[in-house]
């Protein structure tokens, strides 16, 4: 026999002036008799179609629960717990697994919240009492009063859902309120590459301004190494001896440990610098060899120093040079299978998808095959 009854609607006969809730029963583990539970639905949805969508939300969410052998006596003292106290003590189980920067986008993205809740009179309100209604306000605030970009509200409420959802993982609540919630549609990223003579130029006067960011932006333009990859390399990670450089877990996109090849004018510059310990950080405090692992926007700031002092366009920024190297290596004839490995895309498709983008680009160098031999040069 089940320890449950299964949840049900009450709607008041339809009357949206009065309460509707979803009611369930559980069997006390004292009495060892059927207790009845209630899951209020928000007042503010003011229709009956919109009342019953959130309780089928409701009751299906809480049928699974059910289910799997939730018990609502545990859940019934936590639901007490303070809203932000209790997605504080979230954030600090997620910044134990996560990488310092989406570390640093968890704990931007909770203060702007946390700041909504006291603006609007939410600082006590109890995990149990933020309802979906409540998160529609916030989703629509974010985009009437903040104005954000349909990508940086894509990233806002998926972070906010899943803290809830770790919330609702460790029975704080019964449903995760911005769950359900559609993304907005997001921009096809412009791809923006150097011109040959900006490229050229950038060859006669990086390496005097800034040697190290020199490398920089040669592992980005040989090897489409992403800078928040790089600012995790070791001294470790480069086998000159196989002409490799590996990208451990710890640092790519996806975790997983890939492989790029080092071609030969990025190898000749890499003879000449110092190396260090393996265990040291490439690109620390500086841009040089050291034990702390600094920050992209720490590298983004060496280079937007040197675009300012060399005459570039603001929108010519270091990812730049990923665009013109990959665009390079297509123009001198190397086969995508190749192209591929090395930018490290998942499929050929995803390669051939991402050249398209390319050619609709009118910012494309279109002098430089004299100087193209088996691999691009800068």
């Amino acid at each position: 026999m089940q320890n449950f009854k299964s949840p049900k609607l009450y709607d008041a006969n339809g009357d949206i002036n009065s309460r509707w809730f979803v009611y369930y029963s559980y069997k006390s583990p004292e009495t060892g008799k059927f207790q009845r539970f209630r899951v209020f639905i928000s007042q503010h949805i003011l229709t009956k179609s919109g009342r019953r969508d959130e309780a089928h939300r409701i009751i299906t969410e809480l049928l699974a629960k059910l289910n799997e052998g939730w018990n609502p006596f545990q859940y019934r003292e936590k639901k007490y717990e303070p809203l932000i106290e209790s997605l504080n003590h979230i954030l600090d189980l997620k910044l134990a697994t996560t990488r310092r920067r989406t570390s640093h986008s968890y704990r931007y993205i909770l203060r702007q919240f946390v700041e909504w809740l006291h603006s609007r009179g939410y600082k006590l309100m109890k995990v149990s009492e933020f309802s979906k209604f409540n998160a529609q306000q916030y989703l629509d605030y974010l985009k009437t009063s903040k104005h954000y970009a349909n990508r940086t509200f894509n990233n806002h409420m998926l972070s906010l859902r899943t803290l809830f959802a770790e919330l609702l993982r460790r029975e704080y609540v019964l449903v995760n309120p911005f769950a359900g919630f559609d993304y907005l549609p997001v921009e096809e990223a412009q791809i923006i590459a150097f011109t040959h003579q900006e490229l050229q130029m950038i060859s006669r006067t990086l390496p005097e301004f800034n040697f190290n960011l020199w490398i920089v932006a040669q592992l980005v333009y040989y090897c489409f190494i992403r800078p928040q990859e790089i600012v995790r390399m070791r001294f470790a990670d480069i086998d000159m001896h196989r002409r490799q450089i590996s990208l451990s877990g710890r640092q790519t996109k996806n975790k997983r440990t890939q492989m790029v090849d080092i071609p030969d004018p990025l190898f000749d510059c890499l003879c000449n610098m110092k190396f260090g310990e393996p265990d040291l950080y490439i690109f620390s405090t500086g841009l040089l060899p050291g034990k702390r692992q600094i920050y992209q926007t720490t590298i983004d700031r060496y280079w937007d120093k040197y675009r300012k002092h060399a005459g570039l366009p603001p929108d010519k920024g270091l990812y730049a040079m990923k665009h013109t190297g990959a665009g390079r290596l297509a123009d001198a004839g190397v086969d995508l299978r190749s192209i591929q490995l090395q930018m490290r895309h998942h499929s050929l498709d995803e390669t051939m998808k991402y050249f398209d983008r390319f050619r609709r680009t009118p910012n494309r160098s279109e002098e430089h095959t004299s100087e193209l031999q088996s691999r691009q040069v800068i």
